[in-house]
C-alpha cells in the first residue's frame, strides 16, 4: 500500500476512458481535456502502456461482474486483463488516518491506495483483500460522516473532488451478492431432492424401463 492516490510523476490522476479498438476500456490518466482531445498523440504500445499504468476501472467491473454472476462478462475481463494489462496497476482508494483532515479542504494526497489487485473469474482473491482492509477498525469507520450516520457528504466530496468510491461504501452488496450466488445451486439441489421426495410419496415416481433382449 502506497500513501496517497496520484500518478508517478506526482500529479493528481484523472482517469478517463480510451478508444483504441479492443483496449477502449482501459483507463487512461489525463490531466486537462485538452490533452484528452489529443489521445492518443502515438498508436504505439509504448505510448498505450505509459497512458494506462492504473485502473480503478478494471477491478470494479471485474469485481462486480463476479458477484453478480456474469461470468461470461468476469470472464472475458479476467482474460483481457491477463493478456493486456499485466502492466497496469489495477487499484482502489480507501480512506486513511489522514482523510477526515484533508479531503473536505481538496487535498487528495491522502488516504491509502491498495495496489496490484488481481482480477480473476471468480473475484475470490481480491474480494477476501477487500474484506481485510474494509475491517470494522478501518479509518474509514473512524469518518465523522460514518460516525453520524453522514454518508452521503462523503460520497459527494469523492465526487467533488475526483476521488474514486471507497470499497468500504459498496462492499456490503458485494458480500449479499456472493453469498445469494453461493446459495443458488445448494437452494436448486433442495428443491430437486424435494420435488423427488413428493413424487415419490404421492406414487407418480416412474419405475426404470427395461428393454426385452432381442
Amino acid at each position: 500500500m502506497g500513501p496517497g492516490f496520484r500518478r508517478d510523476d506526482g500529479r493528481d490522476a484523472d482517469f478517463s476512458v480510451s478508444a483504441d479498438s479492443a483496449r477502449r476500456h482501459t483507463k487512461i490518466a489525463r490531466r486537462t481535456p485538452q490533452t484528452l482531445i489529443e489521445h492518443p498523440r502515438e498508436r504505439t504500445d509504448e505510448y498505450r502502456k505509459a497512458e494506462t499504468k492504473g485502473s480503478t476501472l478494471f477491478p470494479l467491473l471485474s469485481l462486480w461482474a463476479s458477484s453478480a454472476g456474469a461470468e461470461k462478462g468476469a470472464t472475458y475481463l479476467a482474460e483481457f486483463a491477463d493478456k493486456h494489462l499485466k502492466h497496469c496497476n489495477a487499484q482502489f482508494w480507501i480512506p486513511g488516518a489522514d482523510t477526515e483532515a484533508l479531503l473536505y479542504i481538496g487535498d487528495t494526497h491522502q488516504g491509502v491506495s491498495l495496489g496490484s489487485l488481481p482480477i480473476t473469474a471468480d473475484g475470490a482473491a481480491l474480494t477476501h483483500i477487500l474484506e481485510t482492509e474494509c475491517s470494522r477498525s478501518a479509518p474509514f469507520m473512524q469518518l465523522s460522516t460514518i460516525r453520524l450516520g453522514h454518508w452521503p457528504v462523503l460520497v459527494l466530496a469523492c465526487r467533488h473532488y475526483r476521488l474514486p468510491l471507497p470499497p468500504n461504501l459498496w462492499l456490503g452488496i458485494i458480500r449479499q451478492l456472493r453469498a445469494r450466488q453461493a446459495a443458488e445451486p445448494v437452494k436448486a439441489t433442495k428443491s430437486r431432492r424435494s420435488g423427488q421426495r413428493k413424487a415419490r410419496a404421492s406414487g407418480q415416481t416412474r419405475p426404470p424401463q427395461r428393454r426385452r433382449s432381442s
